[in-house]
């Protein structure tokens, strides 16, 4: 992070120090109050909270039935979806991707094999927070604990 380079129009003072902080410091100071997640901006944690614990999705997609939290999201979408905009190559296989985001993860959990995300029940690991809770939705978990108590 020190001695890189941004290309962030900032245009006061305070945007820089804003800018230093979250960005090569790292600082958090916001915290959700319902899943103790920390967040640098004030603005993110209210994003965070109407997202993810309020579900609410206020931006639709005109093309289909896709709808999402950020105006971002939408128009990331709508790019790399509907108009086949993917900018994004991966230099291992060629699979070209529509977010920088999507790229990277791309990279780590298909090529690097990172999978961070593990079932507390059987140790199975995964490289998203996705597909840990749809391994887990399945309840193959508790399919197994009746089996158990049962015998």
């Amino acid at each position: 992070m020190k001695g890189e380079k941004t290309t962030t129009n900032i245009s006061n003072l305070s945007q820089m120090k804003q800018h230093i902080d979250t960005v090569h410091k790292g600082l958090k100071k916001h915290q959700c109050h319902i899943c103790k997640k920390d967040l640098s901006l004030r603005s993110s944690l209210l994003k965070h909270i109407r997202a993810v614990h309020e579900k609410q999705k206020p931006y639709k997609c005109e093309s289909c039935d896709s709808s999402f939290a950020q105006g971002a999201h939408l128009r990331a979408h709508v790019t790399a979806i509907h108009l086949g905009i993917k900018p994004y190559k991966c230099e291992i296989c060629d699979a070209n991707f529509g977010s920088y985001n999507a790229h990277e993860y791309h990279v780590r959990s298909v090529h690097n094999k990172i999978k961070p995300f593990s079932c507390e029940h059987c140790g199975e690991k995964y490289s998203g927070k996705q597909n840990l809770k749809h391994h887990i939705a399945r309840k193959v978990h508790f399919c197994q604990k009746v089996l158990m108590f049962l015998s």
